[in-house]
C-alpha cells in the first residue's frame, strides 16, 4: 500500500471512529434529556391537576374524591395523558433525528474509493451490505415511534397503556383515592422511561449493525492489502506494523459495539 493510501485510509478510519463515538454520545445524551424533559412536563401538569381536584379550600390534601370532583378528575386526566403521550413520542422522534443527521455525515464515498482499489467480488458484496444496512438505518430513524426495528412488535403508546385505568375509574361507583392517582402518576413516569430506553436501544442496535458492516469492509481492505510490496525489509516491517495497528483499532471499535449490543 502506498504512503498516500495509508494516510488516506488512516484519516478515513479516524473520521469513522470519531463519528461512531459521537453518535453513541449523542444517543446517551438524548436518552437523559428526553427522560428529564418528559418527567418534568408530566409532573408540572399533574401537580396542577392535583391542586384542582385533591386540594380543598383549606389547602389540605383530600384522601379521596367523589361525585363532581371525580368527574372533574376523569375529564382532566384523560386529555392530559394523551397530550403527554404525544409529547413523549415527539421528543423521541426529534432526538433520533439528531442521530440520523450525524450518521449521514459519514460519507460512503471514501469507502467506495477503497472498494475501487480492490475491485473484487467480496469487496463488492461487503460494500453492498454496508449500503443496504445504511439505508435501512436511515429509513428506520425517520419512522414514527410505533414498532421495533424488526417491525414485528407494535409498541402501544403511553395513552394506550393507561387508557384502561381511566375507563375503570369512569365505571366505578365509589370514590377515587389519592393514593391510586398518585400511584397512577408514578406508573406513567416509569413506563415512559421504559419506552424511551426501549426505542433508543432498538434504534441504536440497527445503527451499530451499520458500523459493524463498515468495520467488516475495512478489515477486508486491510487483509487484501497485506501484501508487503515495499522494497526493503525495514519498509515491509513498517507496512506490516501499520496494518496491524489499523486492524487493532477496528477490533477495539467492534468490541465496543458488541458491549453496547449486549
Amino acid at each position: 500500500m502506498q504512503s498516500y493510501q495509508n494516510l488516506k485510509f488512516g484519516s478515513n478510519l479516524a473520521t469513522f471512529a470519531g463519528c461512531e463515538l459521537k453518535i453513541q454520545q449523542t444517543s446517551d445524551a438524548c436518552r437523559k434529556e428526553i427522560i428529564s424533559e418528559a418527567q418534568s412536563y408530566w409532573l408540572e401538569k399533574f401537580e396542577n391537576l392535583k391542586k384542582q381536584v385533591f386540594i380543598d379550600e383549606k389547602d389540605q390534601l383530600r384522601n379521596a374524591v367523589g361525585w363532581s370532583d371525580k368527574e372533574k378528575l376523569i375529564k382532566e386526566i384523560s386529555p392530559l395523558l394523551k397530550d403527554f403521550s404525544r409529547k413523549l413520542d415527539r421528543l423521541i422522534d426529534d432526538d433520533l433525528a439528531k442521530v440520523l443527521r450525524q450518521l449521514k455525515a459519514i460519507s460512503l464515498n471514501e469507502i467506495k474509493s477503497f472498494m475501487n482499489l480492490l475491485n473484487s467480488e467480496p469487496a463488492t458484496e461487503l460494500l453492498s451490505e454496508l449500503i443496504t444496512t445504511r439505508y435501512k438505518v436511515e429509513d428506520l430513524l425517520t419512522q414514527k415511534i410505533s414498532a421495533t426495528a424488526k417491525g414485528e412488535t407494535y409498541l402501544p403508546s403511553i395513552a394506550d397503556i393507561f387508557h384502561p385505568y381511566i375507563d375503570a375509574w369512569k365505571k366505578r361507583f365509589g370514590d377515587i383515592a389519592w393514593n391510586e392517582v398518585s400511584e397512577f402518576s408514578f406508573d406513567v413516569l416509569q413506563r415512559s422511561e421504559k419506552r424511551v430506553n426501549t426505542m433508543i436501544d432498538d434504534r441504536m442496535l440497527v445503527v451499530n449493525d451499520s458500523f459493524t458492516s463498515a468495520i467488516a469492509f475495512y478489515i477486508y481492505f486491510l487483509e487484501t492489502h497485506a501484501r508487503y510490496t515495499a522494497e526493503t525489509p525495514e519498509q515491509k516491517l513498517a507496512e506490516k506494523a501499520w496494518i496491524d495497528q489499523q486492524r487493532q483499532k477496528l477490533q477495539q471499535l467492534q468490541t465496543q459495539l458488541n458491549l453496547l449490543n449486549s
